[in-house]
């Protein structure tokens, strides 16, 4: 099951990146998984080291990101060579440069404890069973003592992207193959069993989530329209960004933990 589902993954996300897509937000301060990474970000020592990408893609938001910390030397991990060689293009364009590494997420072709800060966007949740944990096992190996993992999820406990989900998942339009979301509690225990310490929470998105429900050519319009309700979502946008609130940590669209390897 588990290799039918992989193969699945594959394909879907095969035909997301076989055109060169990259996903650019208008602006990373009002993109909530940009801010999310940001905060994670701020949290790491000004030192040089490696920043790796894992699951990359082409890096559509840690490129442009990462040109804000230049101590940091990006690497983009991802098993197809399609989106890395977007990616390489991306950079470019952006003025800046990332390494490229062509690999499974469960096999690391780097060295034990090696890297800075190992991260991760909408990867892990597309694995269940007893993989689940050992790709979080796999990117804490490769972190350096004291080093930073972090792991950025959809958050199963937000209603509206739950919801999304499920109905697009029955209407046969959901395009990213296989996705199991975490809970936040989960997203925590399996960051513990890895072995990190010094956990954080942090939580982006349950305000505006119900944006999701509407047909995706109607969802800007919504959001930009000068109606009373599109000030009142710009109101909610706000809070959106807030990433230390409560409802956010708990009911967040997207949801992330940042540990710190152990001695």
């Amino acid at each position: 099951m588990q290799q039918i589902e992989a193969r699945k993954l594959n394909e879907d996300w095969g035909k997301i990146w076989a055109d060169g897509y990259v996903f650019e937000p208008i602006s990373l301060q009002h993109d909530t998984i940009s801010v999310l990474i940001f905060t994670a970000l701020r949290q790491v020592e000004n030192s040089p080291g490696v920043f790796l990408d894992v699951g990359s893609g082409p890096g559509s938001r840690t490129i442009p990101i990462l040109r804000e910390f230049p101590f940091l030397r990006l690497v983009l991990l991802d098993t197809s060579q399609k989106a890395l060689s977007t990616g390489k293009e991306y950079a470019s364009r952006q003025n800046t440069k990332a390494d490229l590494i062509k690999a499974d997420a469960f096999k690391i072709p780097l060295p034990d404890c090696s890297v800075k800060c190992v991260f991760s966007n909408g990867l892990n949740e597309h694995f269940q069973g007893d993989v689940r944990q050992q790709l979080f096992d796999e990117m804490v190996r490769v972190a350096e003592i004291g080093g930073s993992v972090v792991v950025i999820t959809p958050n199963k406990l937000n209603p509206f992207h739950t919801m999304n989900k499920v109905i697009r998942e029955r209407r046969g339009s959901w395009i990213y193959g296989p996705q199991y979301d975490f809970t936040p509690s989960e997203l925590i225990g399996r960051v513990k069993n890895a072995g990190l310490v010094d956990i954080k929470k942090y939580g982006v998105g349950a305000f505006t989530s119900w944006i999701r429900l509407f047909p995706r050519n109607l969802q800007r319009g919504i959001v930009i329209s000068p109606t009373p309700i599109g000030g009142v979502n710009r109101v909610l946008q706000n809070l959106d960004m807030d990433v230390e609130t409560g409802i956010n940590r708990l009911f967040g669209r997207e949801i992330m933990v940042i540990g710190r390897k152990a001695k």
